[in-house]
Parts: structure tokens; sequence; C-alpha cells
């Protein structure tokens, strides 16, 4: 295996420069070009965004060779149709042509796979010579990393005897483990099995489970989660990646998803604390659950409300400033809204109207105690304040999920995230399937945390790199120069 050669070639930056550059689509025909609206409409020979990740607002340039040919619309692009806006002119461009797609992400990710290489040469793996177990020239043997497996405690998995011969071999000998099979032997049953039983018998702390395609992952975190379910366990999973990309069976261990559902649990327990605080400010309770009801509402928008004239009144920045006056547009079309469906008079100024609100509460409540109504209100607005810091999206939860969770799934290279912190992190046991399709620098990624590694794949599959003369062959027939 040549991967100490490959990885040193990876840090040199000249085997991965095409990779880092973006991903290249293929015409099936020649484009439509609507010169009004300078918008290109193109039939590509393959799906790309079954493999492309696209974050949210982000723009992906398109180019041809070499020079911008516009934006890509990921709205309107679909499948292998894509559609590509503020196109100055198509000219030349046929069908059979390479085009280029390229985010901010694929220089980020080109940078996570340097870094990961460089930590591996260097030594800085949690597995200190890691190298050294892929070179032939090395003389490692294999370690006893763990101990001896028996047929009882495989019965559960139901693993043929092939199986259960490899999981007993490696899982008693590592660091790292090769696991290979052609489609249909099992490979992916066996992946459920090894971390069922990591987990839950031989009670790893965590387990890193990766793949180059996000179809290959969803399905190996599915076959997981049934196993689980059938065998029982604390198994806690995290699915990594663009939430569009996971499959819906798993959109649940999304972090998305459990902050979402984090919130909701706070919101649901603020009505039941507040009302449990509202004995000791000697406050009715009926008075609490309707001063809640206002603050979350109308006290809310009134917040976001001083904060858009805030930032008008400023005057800093003229993009801040239009954004801020059409975020105060929307905020004032829901107020309206908020007070037509409670029937509730508009008195102009949003700030006077939720004034007159709390008055009017605490007379029909008959609550004079001013002190204790402040020290509510104040509550009121910290528990409001926790929710509003709950829904906001950010890489500290996310770091946190990834180190509570034991069980972290994902693409090799998505995995290397800025809020995961993998390079800070170690995990005890990592298995990236479809390895023979990964190129050295995205095995790298994941190797780099792992005090135990298992690759799964097949090698007579094809792979992600080809050599100088199968490109000198083919080049030319496909318009591809060889760039070395």
């Amino acid at each position: 295996m040549l991967l100490p050669h490959v990885l040193r070639t990876c840090l040199d930056k000249r085997l991965d420069r095409q990779d880092a550059q973006g991903q290249h689509v293929q015409l099936a025909e020649d484009p439509k070009f609507d010169a009004e609206e300078r918008t290109l409409f193109i039939s590509a020979t393959t799906d790309i965004f079954s493999e492309l990740e696209i974050a949210e607002g982000q723009p992906v340039g398109v180019t041809w060779n070499g020079r911008k040919l516009g934006d890509l619309d990921s709205v309107r692009s679909r499948g292998t149709t894509l559609v590509v806006r503020n196109v100055r002119s198509p000219r030349g461009l046929r069908g059979g042509a390479f085009l280029k797609l390229q985010t901010s992400d694929d220089f980020t990710s080109f940078q996570r796979r340097s870094r990961a290489v460089a930590r591996i040469l260097e030594g800085r793996s949690q597995i200190r010579n890691l190298i050294g177990c892929f070179d032939p020239q090395n003389a490692t043997s294999p370690q006893n990393t763990g101990s001896d497996v028996s047929d009882e405690d495989l019965s559960c998995y139901e693993l043929n005897e092939d199986q259960a011969g490899a999981f007993k071999h490696l899982w008693k000998f590592g660091p790292v483990g090769l696991l290979q099979g052609p489609p249909g032997t099992g490979k992916t049953l066996f992946i459920a099995s090894l971390v069922h039983y990591a987990l839950t018998r031989a009670h790893l702390r965590n387990v890193l489970v990766l793949s180059q395609s996000h179809e290959a992952v969803n399905t190996a975190a599915e076959r997981i989660l049934q196993v689980s379910e059938r065998l029982g366990g604390a198994i806690d999973p995290l699915r990594v990646g663009q939430h569009a990309k996971i499959s819906p069976a798993l959109r649940k261990y999304h972090a998305r998803a459990i902050q979402d559902r984090y919130r909701e649990l706070f919101r649901a327990g603020i009505k039941e604390r507040v009302s449990a605080a509202s004995g000791r400010l000697g406050l009715d309770r009926q008075y609490v659950a309707e001063a809640l009801e206002i603050e979350a509402v109308f006290g809310s928008l009134v917040r976001h409300i001083d904060l858009c004239e805030s930032d008008i009144a400023a005057g800093i920045d003229a993009d801040v400033i239009t954004a801020a006056k059409d975020r105060l547009g929307s905020l004032m079309d829901v107020w309206q809204m908020a007070l037509k469906e409670r029937d509730i008079e508009d008195a102009g100024n949003p700030r006077d109207v939720l004034g007159e609100m709390r008055e009017d509460l605490a007379a029909r409540q008959s609550v004079y105690d001013v002190d204790a109504r402040r020290r509510l209100l104040r509550v009121l607005q910290l528990a409001n304040e926790w929710s509003s810091v709950l829904g906001i999206r950010g890489r500290s939860l996310e770091e946190l999920l990834a180190r509570s969770r034991n069980l972290l799934c994902g693409t090799c290279v998505g995995i290397g995230r800025p809020g995961i912190q993998l390079e800070r992190n170690a995990f005890d046991l990592v298995i990236i399937d479809e390895a023979a399709r990964c190129t050295p620098s995205e095995l790298a990624v994941g190797m780099q945390s792992a005090r135990r590694i298992l690759l799964v794949g097949d090698h007579r599959q094809l792979p992600p790199l080809f050599d100088h003369e199968l490109l000198k062959a083919i080049g030319p027939r496909l318009s591809i120069g060889l760039q070395i």
C-alpha cells in the first residue's frame, strides 16, 4: 500500500490541488441561454447535488476554462438541471464541456485535509506511528488491542461464520484493521454489530462512523439504530452534515433537531418554573400565567423592534440600515396581526401599548405590589432571553453534542467542520466505510483522532484517483488536461 508516499504528496499540495478547486460537471447537451434574464439552463450528465454540500445562502460560482461564467441558482437547480445566473455570455459553450462549481468551503475542506495529513506525518495523531501501519517497509506487527470475543457474545448479531471470524480477529488486533468484501457480503451489518458491541458490551467511550458519501453514512447509521432497537443498549447518536442530505429517519439526531427539542422543552417548562416562583413574590398564579403570555408575544416583539430602531438610528452602515428597515417592517406586520388576534386596539407606539397591557392586567387581577411586578417582569425577560439563545444556530452547541454523544456519524470531510473540533477530540474507535473510494487526505481527517481504526470497503471498486498513464490515455478524448 502506497499510503505513506501518497500522504506526503498530498502534504506538498500537488495531488489534491484539483480536488481543492471544486467539483466538475459535464454538460449532457448544449445549454439554453436566456439573454434577457442573463440566465443559463444546463443539463448535466450526472446528479451533482447528491454529493455537493451547499450551506443555506452560500454562493456557488460556476467557472469554465478558468473564467467565471456566473453564479449557481441553488434554489432553482435540481438533479441534473443547473440554473446559472448573472451570465454575461456563454459563447462557445457546448455539450460535453466541463464546468467547475466552487464554494468558499472548497478551500476550507482542502485546509482540513491538509492539516489532518500534516498531523499524521508529524506524529501528532492519536496513534503516534499511524503512518507506519501503512508502510510496506515497516516491520510493525499487529498489537493485542482487545479481549477475546466468544461465540456467545456474537450470537445475537446473527453473523455468518466468516463475519464472526473477522469480528473476533479485528476486535483483538489493531490498532488498524482492514475489512474487505464486495457488495452484498454484509459489511453494513458487520459495522452495525461492531458499533453496538463496542458501545454496549465493551463500553467504549465513543465511536466515529464515516464514509465518503452521505448515502453510505445514512445506511450505516440506520442499520446501527436498528440493531440497537432490537438488542437494546445506550447508543446516543449525532448525525453531522447538512440537514437536507440526511435521511428522514436520522434527522432527529441532527444538531438542529436536538437544539429545537431542547428549546421546546425549555419553553414548556418556563410556565411551571415561573409559577412556582410566583408564590415567593406573593402573586396570583393566574396573573403570572397571563403576564407570561404577554411578555412571550408582545414583550419579545417590542425588544426586537427596539433593536431595529437602534440600528437605524446609529446610521453606521448603509447595508445595516437597509436590513434593519426590512426587519422592522416585518416585525410591525407581526405586531399588527398579534393585536388583531386578541382584539386589542392599536394605540400607536408599541412600547406604550405594551405598558398599557401590563397596567390593564394588574388592574384586572388586583395586583398593586409594584416591586413584585417589577421582579416578575425581570424573571420573565430572562426566561425569554434564554429561549432566544437556545434558538441561535452556533458551533458551540454542536461541539458540546460532539463531546457528549457516544456515536458520531458523518462524511469524511464534513466531520472536520469547525464546530466538531475533531482535532481536539479522541475516539476510541473510528470506522470508515467505502474506504476505497476515499482519497488518502479524506481518510486522514477521521484517522487523526482515532485510537483504533477499521477501514471497510472493496479495493476492486473504482479508485478515487487515477494514475497518470490512464489520464494520458483518456484525457484528450475527455478534454481533461494533466496538471501536477
